[in-house]
């Protein structure tokens, strides 16, 4: 992966917007390959308790992607350069009061999504692919991550987006219909989805990404 499109990223991201300019980011580039290694085994651990976690819901509405198996490595493993986009949460004092005290939160975690979304665009406008991974803001992964990279306490982390020239093109995932989100003057009631509705999009998603069940081979000569 060359420099230039990491810098090139990182450029990017340092433009974001951010309330009263606060720019509370900042970023480790990991590209160690045994650094890498053990954040590996960070993410299996971690799964290992997500997927006790999921098995406490409804069995229609639990996540089975791969990175929910304790017993695979995540599907960034090989992507060259992974970087970690942290928070610094003393900038807060930036805002003035009656925003510090009532959005002051929010818009400090706004400020890092917007960097993240910059660092996105930035690596698909290079030919790039990359990927939004959020389980290292997660409790377990965040002590150990900080243990790990020398992270001071008053920065968190907020995500890590593994990024590098990509294997093949994701197909397109679906998104709803522009008529079902948009509303005019006012909230159009009638577009208003009932629990049921929301949950039953839930199922068909969970559906849709869940893995097939491995099948049993059958010994030779069984019918």
């Amino acid at each position: 992966m060359p420099d230039d499109y990491i810098h090139k990223i990182l450029e990017a991201a340092r433009f974001a917007p951010s309330g009263a300019n606060a720019q509370h980011w900042e970023f480790i580039v990991i590209r160690d390959k045994a650094v890498r290694a053990r954040i590996i085994e960070l993410f299996k651990e971690q799964a290992a308790v997500g997927k006790k976690m999921e098995l406490t819901r409804k069995e229609a509405l639990r996540a089975d992607r791969a990175y929910t198996d304790p017993n695979e490595d995540p599907g960034f493993k090989d992507a060259p350069v992974w970087i970690l986009l942290l928070g610094d949460q003393r900038t807060k004092e930036q805002f003035i009061l009656s925003a510090l005290y009532s959005v002051g939160e929010a818009n400090f975690r706004s400020g890092l999504a917007m960097a993240f979304l910059y660092m996105h665009l930035a690596a698909r406008s290079l030919g790039l692919g990359s990927q939004w991974v959020t389980s290292t803001a997660l409790p377990l992964m965040t002590v150990q991550l900080k243990e790990l990279l020398g992270i001071p306490g008053d920065l968190i982390i907020y995500d890590m987006m593994p990024v590098g020239f990509p294997a093949h093109e994701p197909k397109a995932r679906p998104v709803k219909a522009i008529k079902e989100i948009v509303h005019h003057d006012r909230y159009d009631r009638s577009k208003y989805k009932s629990d049921r509705q929301v949950e039953d999009f839930i199922i068909a998603e969970r559906t849709r990404t869940r893995r097939p069940k491995p099948q049993t081979p059958q010994k030779e000569g069984a019918h």
